[in-house]
């Protein structure tokens, strides 16, 4: 593999490289959507004229595979496209050929397999992918205890590194999970590359991200904090799927500058509608979603809400205590606090008012389909 010439607009790109995540991170923070086409390269004669065309039309970055015989991560569409370059006789260098020619206005990342990285060398590689003025690199096969070496040298070079994993504590138990978790982000943060992680655990989503991002059926549901999506869910989806929320159907039947009085189990309850909400008809059938851990059992006289539960069973994380109320048949409600020895014990089937502020109860917006992906 030989590096592309230098001079020309390569030489003039070449100060952009390594400017990949803060060019996506002030797009981001200014407000915009970001959109990161993919591109299969050297899959046609016009392949870098698509480039140009998604560029042109939007991208905020554009991702140039280089096509691999052997591919772990792509899907079936990908996989064609690779196979159909490789027929063509595109090789890695070719690739990187056509881009340091192309002159585009947007940062390019390129997305490969670490066995061509590691045949050509770490540092011969990163130092052809920034020369041919391509911001950052995607290796997902890439093992994470073999990305510093890599990190190092792509570095030198100027080339950001986004590490891809997927589910990679899944089949950790739960002691070597946590200490998993903590070595992965005194990894991030010293070595300062962007990881991008997939992952079906609530915890390690909110323990790790800087940012979540949730989705259902290819739909982005909300974009946040690990603490604005837990504390403020947007979707009922959203609300299912993090945090431990206990949610309730009902109608609305007034407002009240921020708080909509809400019908469900025979009685009117206050709930807070977020300032992202705009539009709140009178009469609509909603829901709206309370934290666990916001509620309370026994009869408080500063909590506007309160509804009576029938005591089915108590969940134990050390100090830590959820009791579980039935609230009608089949809707459960789950009361989560650190409790002591002194605490009152429930029998099977007893009564208790359960409490919560006007404004724990959170309005839910509809989840968002597919066909309404546009409005999003």
């Amino acid at each position: 593999m030989t590096a592309p010439s230098a001079g020309g607009p390569a030489a003039a790109r070449h100060a952009r490289t390594g400017a990949l995540e803060s060019h996506l991170r002030a797009r981001r923070d200014s407000g915009h959507k970001l959109l990161v086409p993919y591109v299969t390269g050297g899959m046609g004669d016009d392949w870098i004229e698509a480039v140009h065309a998604v560029a042109e039309s939007g991208a905020d970055a554009v991702e140039i595979g280089i096509p691999f015989s052997d591919p772990m991560i792509d899907g079936p569409v990908i996989q064609e496209a690779s196979l159909r370059a490789l027929q063509r006789g595109t090789t890695p260098t070719s690739v990187l050929d056509a881009l340091a020619r192309a002159d585009l206005a947007v940062p390019l990342c390129v997305m490969t397999y670490y066995n061509i990285v590691f045949r050509a060398g770490l540092r011969r590689f990163a130092r052809s992918v920034a020369d041919a003025g391509v911001a950052g690199a995607i290796i997902p096969d890439l093992p994470l205890e073999e990305a510093g070496e890599w990190c190092v040298e792509a570095d030198d070079a100027g080339v950001a590194t986004v590490l891809l994993l997927d589910e990679p504590l899944g089949s950790l138990d739960f002691n070597l999970r946590q200490a998993m978790m903590i070595e992965l982000k005194k990894v991030q943060r010293e070595l300062n590359i962007t990881f991008v992680m997939v992952t079906h655990s609530q915890q390690e989503a909110l323990s790790l991200a800087d940012k979540v991002i949730v989705m259902s059926d290819a739909v982005i549901q909300q974009i946040g904090t690990s603490r604005e999506v837990h504390e403020n869910p947007r979707t009922k989806f959203v609300a299912e799927f993090i945090g431990n929320n206990n949610l309730f159907q009902g109608r609305i039947r007034s407002r009240s500058g921020s708080i909509v009085f809400v019908e469900t189990l025979g009685q009117l309850l206050y709930v807070r509608v977020p300032a992202a909400v705009r539009h709140v008809p009178i009469g609509k059938d909603i829901w709206f979603s309370v934290r666990a851990d916001l509620m309370n059992t026994g009869e408080k006289q500063d909590m506007a809400n309160r509804v009576e539960g029938k005591y089915i069973a108590s969940e134990f994380l050390g100090s830590l205590e959820t009791d579980v109320f039935e609230v009608a048949p089949g809707q459960y409600v789950h009361v989560e606090q650190h409790r002591h020895a002194q605490d009152r014990v429930y029998k099977m089937g007893e009564r208790e008012t359960l409490c919560w502020h006007a404004d724990s109860g959170v309005l839910l917006e509809d989840s968002r389909r597919p066909e309404s992906r546009d409005a999003a």
